[in-house]
């Protein structure tokens, strides 16, 4: 199954799918599950699997990001 957004802001459908892939590729490398991300970082499974396919609205994110602190980092640290 393919798991594709179209840009709702003008932002390049490519580089959105890299960058899906990119996330998909460093979570397969590291081994863990959308389950175990999500208990690591606080939040659902469901809201951790949009965020790796990137189906999060910057909006709902940012206010994820506000609440969470540093949601950002903790995902990119969690990938490694």
């Amino acid at each position: 199954m393919v798991h594709e957004r179209l840009p709702e802001d003008g932002h390049d459908a490519a580089g959105k799918h890299d960058l899906v892939g990119q996330l998909l590729a460093a979570k397969e490398a590291s081994g863990k599950t959308f389950t175990q991300i999500s208990k690591e970082i606080g939040l659902t499974n469901a809201f951790t699997a949009q965020l790796f396919y990137n189906q999060v609205k910057p909006s709902i994110l940012l206010t994820q990001v506000q609440h969470r602190g540093v949601l950002a980092e903790l995902l990119l640290e969690l990938i490694k």
